[in-house]
């Protein structure tokens, strides 16, 4: 009767909406380009033959036999499976399995996994499988969105992920770091203080600068711009909301100081960047 119910439930969830992808590659370190959720009966194999994308697949219920290389778990309900790009992988599904997942693509995407320690991870046992799946639920929810907007919407959430999985396997950095890059990346339509950082973070401001040159090689403000330029550059890439709207909703209260800050940064003006990115 369960599996009835789970099944129906999919068969609705993915009704005109089983997979959406991105059908532009945006300007952004780290993205999703497709989202899909499944249902598998039982005994359903699928191999996975060194593919060049990540994928990071929740199993929402029943139950999956992985197997990467000569490891080999059982991956169950509340629980996670990385994906690696060109890794082979096989998994079956026990009884039966439905599960909710993500491909992820970016230029900065190996950084991003080297970042929370999931560049070699397979099977993580969550402590909080509700709060994944909300997760993916929001990710779920962007898809009636327009392309442009939906992608970025999505990456909020993709770091999200990213940072909770990794404070799962233990991370590379401190949390007191994961912190400040986590508001910052929940922010950036605002404008976070160095004061508000040193809050978050509960250190000195000579502290805080130590920690992000120790472990980022940067200052907090000049990662916190570079972030928000990454934002705009994927906004003017594949977008056409006017450069005042732009610099306004990455909290600049002049567009001049933005446009500055931008070539500074990219080593184009926005307007330029936009022609080139636009006409490739």
């Amino acid at each position: 009767m369960l599996l009835e119910k789970l099944q129906r439930k999919l068969e609705y969830e993915t009704a005109g909406n089983y997979v959406q992808a991105i059908p532009v590659r945006p300007n952004l370190p780290a993205y999703i380009s497709t989202y899909a959720h499944e249902y598998w009966g039982p005994g359903h194999l699928f191999e996975h033959l060194k593919t060049p994308k990540y994928s990071i697949e929740f199993i929402q219920a029943g139950s999956c036999l992985y197997r990467s290389g000569e490891a080999e778990s059982l991956v169950q309900a509340g629980e996670i499976y990385i994906l690696r790009a060109g890794v082979s992988s096989y998994y079956t599904s026990k009884d039966y399995a439905l599960k909710r997942y993500i491909n992820i693509e970016g230029p900065e995407l190996i950084n991003y996994l080297r970042m929370f320690n999931l560049h070699n991870q397979d099977h993580i046992v969550l402590s909080d499988p509700h709060y994944v799946r909300n997760l993916y639920k929001k990710i779920k929810d962007c898809t009636p969105m327009e392309p442009s907007q939906r992608v970025y919407e999505q990456a909020q959430y993709l770091h999200e992920l990213l940072s909770y999985l990794g404070k799962q396997v233990g991370e590379k950095y401190p949390k007191i770091l994961h912190d400040v890059l986590n508001a910052m990346s929940t922010n950036l339509h605002d404008n976070l203080e160095i004061s508000d950082m040193c809050a978050i973070a509960k250190l000195g401001q000579s502290a805080l600068f130590k920690l992000f040159k120790d472990h980022l090689k940067q200052s907090p403000i000049s990662y916190y711009r570079a972030l928000k330029m990454d934002v705009a550059a994927g906004l003017l890439a594949n977008t056409q909301q006017k450069i005042t709207v732009i610099s306004d909703q990455l909290g600049f209260q002049n567009p001049l100081y933005f446009s500055t800050t931008f070539k500074k940064i990219k080593g184009q003006s926005p307007r330029d960047f936009r022609n080139e990115s636009q006409q490739g």
